[in-house]
């Protein structure tokens, strides 16, 4: 069951405060700053508890952030693959390599981009985690979008959003937080993200292609 959830609160500013990014805390706003989120509850058996605390802790992140982001990753760099005819791996690797090149850069004037480049230069530097003992279900929160993604997925499978969910957890690969991180930069969803980096590496391979034939 889908539960709507308010974003968390922005600090308050007093008449003629210039307000002042002070960097942004995954640890008290675990999602992208500004998303109504809904509430999707996994179930993890001992494997994925465990599974899902490593690659939190190898990350430096919050444990559910870092499970909403890597579920939906895997839906993303699955669906990319479906429309362009590519290997998840092959393009798992294309992600890998354009996030890894891709710039957090200053920002002047926006405070919405400001803040997503807050979100995504957090994402890439991480933060101190403390171990806790993870129950068997775990309360989610991603945004209204990527829950409803999920849903529909899960229609597909004729099985519940949280069942979906839940099956991606003691699998999940780790590192993909980069994703996040260059899809926030450029103030693009992961969605819409991996869809531009599979379509540009289509469009290359297809480029390529046409240059070999008419040699």
């Amino acid at each position: 069951m889908l539960r709507l959830l308010p974003p968390p609160r922005a600090p308050e500013r007093t008449s003629g405060e210039v307000f002042e990014e002070r960097g942004y805390s995954l640890a008290s706003r675990p999602q992208r700053p500004g998303e109504l989120t809904v509430t999707v509850t996994v179930t993890l058996g001992d494997a994925a508890r465990e599974h899902v605390a490593t690659g939190a802790a190898r990350d430096r992140v919050p444990v559910a952030l870092w499970l909403v982001v890597a579920i939906e990753a895997e839906r993303c760099v699955r669906r990319a693959a479906a429309l362009v005819g590519a290997s998840t791996s092959d393009l798992a690797g294309i992600f890998d390599e354009a996030a890894a090149v891709s710039e957090v850069r200053e920002v002047h004037g926006s405070p919405a981009l400001s803040q997503l480049r807050g979100y995504a230069t957090a994402l890439r530097n991480g933060e101190p985690t403390s171990a806790s003992i993870m129950a068997a279900t775990m309360p989610l929160s991603p945004a209204i979008h990527v829950g409803a993604a999920w849903a529909i997925a899960a229609e597909a499978f004729s099985i519940s959003v949280e069942a979906w969910a839940s099956s991606f957890a003691a699998s999940l690969p780790t590192g993909r937080l980069a994703w996040e991180a260059a899809s926030a930069a450029d103030g693009q969803s992961l969605a819409e993200w991996t869809l531009l980096q599979a379509t540009r590496r289509c469009r290359s391979a297809n480029t390529s292609a046409c240059s070999r034939a008419r040699a």
